[in-house]
């Protein structure tokens, strides 16, 4: 389906590998690039013009910011790394997502906490209120977002390994501050998921329960 936003990356770019490429460092010299910052802005600046005439809201991970990249105003800078940046990128007038403390693909996503059971990892999900990442200039955090990586993890898997875990950081984001108490999120999950189960998607059980699925013919 059609969004109005872009995701373009820029996360854990190795600047100094550009160096290191003698094509890359002729092409800088002949088109007056001064520095490896200099070339990843020219980079983002033709992003800009790109998602422009397409008319799409750009994102990046905090790299480009942290990097020195000057960006447009309206450009999202998602955070990956530590709920202090986003407020180092709203102090600076940029909106901010963050994802840092939803991390579907960790298997200890608050150390040193840990699970028998992994699935249980929603509860660290969970646990994280969204609005200390943030103290002033709230109007410009949007909000956050559940990240799966897909190291390990493919079409056979996909559904298993995000739901019904990514319902604890929707909830919190969509809740009210007071909305913390995991008995009772439990008791909840546990019917969502027995939902979406028998609408067919592969959410697997976070307890155990008795969830009547459709025969299959």
């Amino acid at each position: 389906f059609p969004d109005n936003y872009m995701q373009t990356g820029g996360d854990e770019l190795l600047l100094d590998c550009w160096n290191r490429v003698t094509s890359i460092t002729n092409w800088m010299n002949q088109n007056n690039i001064p520095n490896l910052v200099a070339l990843e802005q020219y980079f983002e600046d033709n992003l800009d013009k790109i998602l422009s005439t397409n008319k799409k809201t750009k994102m990046v991970w905090e790299e480009v910011f942290k990097n020195g990249v000057k960006i447009l105003p309206n450009t999202i800078v998602e955070v990956w790394s530590n709920a202090s940046l986003a407020q180092l990128i709203v102090d600076a007038g940029l909106p901010t997502i963050i994802a840092h403390p939803w991390y579907l693909d960790k298997q200890i996503p608050d150390p040193p906490s840990t699970h028998y059971e992994w699935v249980d990892t929603w509860k660290d999900f969970y646990a994280f209120e969204p609005s200390t990442a943030v103290t002033r200039n709230f109007n410009l955090y949007l909000g956050g977002e559940a990240a799966m990586w897909a190291e390990q993890v493919d079409q056979v898997n996909f559904d298993s390994r995000v739901w019904p875990r990514a319902c604890a950081p929707a909830e919190r984001l969509w809740s009210a501050q007071g909305v913390t108490d995991v008995d009772y999120a439990t008791t909840r999950l546990v019917a969502h998921r027995c939902r979406m189960a028998q609408r067919g998607v592969g959410a697997g059980p976070i307890a155990t329960d008795y969830c009547p699925l459709p025969q299959k013919s």
